[in-house]
């Protein structure tokens, strides 16, 4: 009794040239869900209670081929609405999440031996609900990579990446791989690195009787290691990958006894 599910979806792409190097593309999703809540064992059926989610992506594209690489400019907006109606517990939530990312990609080849890539990202947050409250953060990243190809057997790529909110986190990580070409069919890579996951709004702000949040949570941390072996002949392809992780400040979430 009141599994029931509908779902109304659309999505529209659209792509052209302006110019022999230079391109636009847009994106639209639309997705509008309605679900009963069936419960569960513990707390008994809940026949009169249901669940919309309603969620909203849009995108813009613009890139321009260089003489030596190109550069692209990306902008996303994604808007979500989260809804819980239970009249007999009762309960009435309601969450609103939207974010506006633009971001910049660069990339230029200044000899057959080093390229260089850059980033510049933008992002901007804001939640609106019943259980998390009213709340809004701005953050920005920054990153480069470049790659250096001394001899022709040989590829390293270095880069490095600092992250920022205000008032809240500053981030720096890094990846350094090296590729060996041993021939046309095999080759060798090794990285090493670290990466990090900011806490989501809910992380911070959600709160409600079994479920505590925590404002001072700390972003998570990351070290990694990574080999990898791989070919390719006539015949096949054959790929063995090695990964070594480990990770601190993990960010999870428990029951607590509302007492």
């Amino acid at each position: 009794e009141n599994n029931r599910f509908q779902q109304l979806f659309s999505s529209i792409f659209l792509k052209g040239m302006l110019s022999k190097r230079s391109f636009i593309s847009a994106y639209q999703m639309n997705s509008w869900n309605d679900r009963g809540v069936a419960g569960d064992l513990v707390w008994g059926q809940t026949p009169k209670a249901y669940k919309s989610d309603d969620l909203f992506v849009s995108s813009l594209n613009y890139g321009h081929l260089l003489k030596n690489g190109f550069i692209k400019f990306h902008y996303n907006r994604r808007e979500s609405y989260e809804k819980f109606v239970d009249p007999d517990f009762p309960s009435n939530s309601k969450h609103n999440l939207v974010s506006n990312t633009f971001k910049s990609r660069w990339k230029n080849r200044f000899n057959k031996f080093v390229a260089l890539q850059s980033l510049l990202e933008v992002k901007q947050e804001n939640i609106s609900g019943t259980d998390a409250g009213k709340h809004s953060r701005t953050s920005a990243g920054f990153a480069m990579r470049f790659q250096v190809a001394p001899v022709k057997w040989l590829r390293i790529i270095p880069s490095g990446r600092f992250d920022y909110i205000h008032k809240l986190y500053k981030e720096d990580t890094y990846d350094f791989n090296t590729i060996i070409f041993l021939n046309d069919e095999l080759e060798l890579s090794y990285s090493a690195g670290t990466g990090f996951r900011y806490p989501t709004f809910n992380d911070l702000y959600w709160d409600d009787p079994w479920m505590r949040c925590n404002p001072e949570l700390n972003s998570e941390r990351t070290q990694y290691q990574t080999a990898k072996i791989q070919s390719v002949f006539d015949q096949g392809y054959i790929f063995f990958r090695v990964k070594v992780q480990s990770s601190h400040d993990l960010i999870s979430w428990a029951p607590v006894d509302p007492e």
